[in-house]
């Protein structure tokens, strides 16, 4: 213990001895003792936010709700090994019911490079190429096409990927491998069932394409494929097409234009698997009359049962991690005032 001690103050005795001699030298400018933690890789990392949201609701009888989520995102990678985990706590009330619960959108480990890896828990998968619909997203819940980008819960399944380069025509493919079981433990919201599929990519030409299916013992199963490409640096062009075991189809077109002005025009037409048909636009414009404000509409007809929904809303970012929004929506069956600041950490 002692010999420990000794040695510790002979190291400190040292570093002391060498930082005064080079003072005495007049060479202070010539060391750096600095640590810049910034240049460490850390082998973690975490998010989330809060949102408290207010809504004004005028349905058949006119009442406010509010509804507050806070998100929180984590992941650690070691080696060859990375964990990965998102939950979700939701408070709601209304004259009507309060409810509290929580949801763990993702928790999963993967084991691998870039190049083969396995994944084992609940991952949200993203297949296809639509943003409001997916007619190809065979392991995904729906979509709300309002608010497409709010779908964070993915299912319980086990994800073999293996990506490749080569030297030809086709310069990447991959194949991605699912299982995805459904009981009273896992996935518990399906029917008890056991689920396989597998998913293709190719950038052919430089075209993004894909081929996927899903085997299933009691869904139907479902075939499909999508693909996307830009016919100019600021065009995209996007579509998807599938098909069940019961003759079902469901298909999507559509395109998405960003300027170098920052604003951005989505546009889709497809049918669901409800034999549903719909269009839907949205443009979107950032710094809008105002630094670090962003406007934008929203407009979805579903012109097989005459329905139409007209989402108009605005965002401020205050630059400190507060974000301001303004929602107004109208449509066949309500309308509804919404108003949230969101933190994020």
């Amino acid at each position: 213990m002692e010999n420990g001690k000794l040695k510790a103050k002979r190291l400190f005795f040292f570093i002391f001895s060498f930082i005064a001699s080079s003072l005495i030298a007049g060479d202070l400018d010539n060391i750096d003792i600095s640590l810049d933690l910034g240049d460490v890789d850390k082998p973690y990392s975490y998010k989330g936010y809060l949102k408290p949201e207010m809504y004004y609701i005028d349905d058949k009888e006119k009442y406010t709700r509010f509804k507050s989520e806070l998100n929180f995102e984590g992941d650690y990678k070691k080696d060859l090994w990375y964990f990965k985990g998102n939950w979700s706590g939701y408070y709601t009330t209304d004259k009507y019911d309060t409810s509290t619960y929580g949801i763990v959108n993702e928790l999963y480990v993967k084991y691998g490079d870039v190049h083969k890896n396995v994944t084992v828990g609940k991952e949200l998968l993203k297949w296809g190429k639509g943003y409001a619909y997916s007619a190809v997203s065979f392991f995904t819940r729906p979509k709300n096409p309002l608010y497409p980008e709010d779908l964070k819960q993915g299912y319980e399944l086990i994800h073999l990927k293996t990506i490749n380069t080569l030297n030809s025509t086709v310069k990447n493919y991959s194949l991605d491998l699912i299982y995805m079981p459904s009981s009273n433990a896992f996935n518990s919201d399906l029917k008890k069932s056991q689920n396989w599929g597998a998913k293709l990519y190719m950038l052919y030409n430089d075209i993004d394409v894909d081929f996927m299916f899903e085997k299933s013992n009691v869904y139907p199963d479902k075939y499909g494929a999508d693909f996307s490409f830009n016919l100019m640096t600021e065009l995209e062009m996007h579509g998807e097409f599938a098909k069940d075991s019961d003759s079902k189809t469901s298909y999507l077109l559509g395109s998405k234009y960003a300027s170098d002005y920052d604003y951005t025009v989505t546009f889709e037409w497809y049918k669901d698997w409800s034999e549903n048909k719909f269009i839907y636009a949205k443009i979107s414009q950032k710094d809008f009359f105002i630094d670090y404000l962003t406007a934008y509409v929203t407009g979805i007809r579903n012109y097989t049962q005459n329905m139409n929904s007209l989402l108009l809303g605005g965002s401020y970012d205050f630059k400190n991690n507060f974000v301001l929004t303004a929602e107004y929506l109208t449509s066949t069956k309500q309308k509804q005032t919404k108003l949230s600041i969101s933190y994020y950490f």
